[in-house]
């Protein structure tokens, strides 16, 4: 008589009592944080206890109802933090078969709404047509072949950006063993938009890549950028840095980079008349955060050009805040800052000065109080 299934094939059944618990066990070992150790409170708190969501969640405005697409994410960690912090709306790529099933693992136990999906991200991005708020690369460049390639294909789909990553110290690197056994010296000249960049080779060691925990690219090899061109590489790919912090939780220098692609509209209004003077529109690219500055008196200035903003461009988020400027004739002391998101298909104010690119264009457009009509 053959025996039971349950015993025959223990690796194919479980007979415990169903909970969570079993199913983080069946990735024992791979667990970055060592989740199947943790109660779902520990749990919680171990992904709250990284910050870089919450520096998304204050830094960009909207970030509760952004669509965010998020490569490379582990076990799931940050994508549970992103969560946390509000986001509903995310959709995660990642290449590692045992992360993602760590990945499905975490949402089932959280009951996480983020889409998982299994494969090569950049293959992904070479097809998406579709634009998404917020790009979240949290461990990413440095893992890439062709990081430079990535930020730009990213600065065509979205106008926000989240990365956390390593850049090549090589006086912090000629300090560390490990590390400067990692990488061969070899350095590779790239030209983009007519500047030079280097990539630094950096190779996975055998034993790096053997581990159930290794959570490396897909290569034997990665390029890793100095400080000096990371951030050129963010600006060559339209985005302007909002917030920075140096990361020092490991000896190999890291930053927390949070950019966005920027517009300014600069408006006045007389304190006297009340009449609205023309807005100038500076554009970097179509599709851009925006901030305009007016007068907080009369209110009635702000509701009108907010309402009307939002009738012309179709944006999705606006706030207002109170700032404070020098005191002029033209422009009273307090003032009136409204922050924007623009569609890439903003049409309305001069479509002809709405091309892609990274040239800066200007456009004057009219504009009279309720009521009144205006023209670009």
């Amino acid at each position: 008589m053959s025996l039971d299934p349950a015993v025959q094939f223990a690796d194919r059944f479980s007979a415990d009592y169903p909970e969570d618990a079993n199913a983080f066990m069946l990735q024992k070992g791979g667990w970055k944080y060592d989740y199947e150790k943790m109660s779902h409170e520990e749990i919680i708190a171990n992904a709250k206890w990284d910050a870089r969501p919450r520096y998304c969640a204050e830094t960009f405005q909207g970030f509760k109802d952004f669509e965010i697409l998020e490569f490379g994410p582990s076990d799931g960690y940050n994508t549970l933090g992103l969560e946390l912090e509000g986001a509903s709306k995310i959709t995660s790529i990642e290449a590692n078969v045992g992360a993602f099933l760590r990945c499905l693992i975490l949402k089932n136990a959280f009951q996480m709404k983020t889409k998982f999906l299994l494969g090569d991200f950049l293959k992904y991005l070479d097809t998406l047509s579709s634009k998404k708020d917020l790009i979240y690369a949290s461990g990413i460049l440095y893992h890439l072949v062709d990081p430079i390639d990535f930020l730009l294909k990213c600065g065509r789909i979205s106008n926000n950006i989240f990365i956390w990553s390593f850049f090549y110290d090589p006086e912090v690197i000629s300090t560390l063993d490990f590390e400067r056994s990692c990488f061969s010296g070899e350095v590779e000249e790239k030209t983009y938009a007519g500047r030079k960049f280097t990539y630094h080779k950096r190779y996975y060691r055998p034993e790096i890549i053997a581990d159930p925990k290794y959570a490396g690219g897909l290569r034997s090899y990665a390029n890793w950028l100095n400080k000096e061109d990371l951030f050129a590489a963010i600006e060559l790919a339209g985005y302007k840095v909002q917030r920075l912090y140096l990361d020092t939780h490991s000896k190999v220098p890291a930053y927390n980079i949070l950019a966005s692609k920027e517009a300014i509209f600069i408006a006045a209004v007389s304190a006297k008349s009340g009449a609205l003077f023309p807005p100038i529109l500076v554009l970097t690219q179509p599709g851009l955060s925006a901030t305009v500055v007016i007068p907080a008196e009369p209110h009635s200035a702000a509701k009108v050009l907010t309402t009307w903003l939002r009738a012309l461009f179709e944006v999705r988020y606006a706030s207002i805040w109170p700032l404070v400027l020098p005191a002029s004739e033209a422009l009273p002391v307090d003032i009136i800052t409204i922050s924007l998101l623009l569609p890439a298909n903003s049409r309305g104010f001069n479509a002809r000065a709405i091309t892609a690119g990274p040239t800066v264009l200007m456009a004057r457009v009219c504009m009279k109080l309720a009521g009144s009509k205006s023209s670009a």
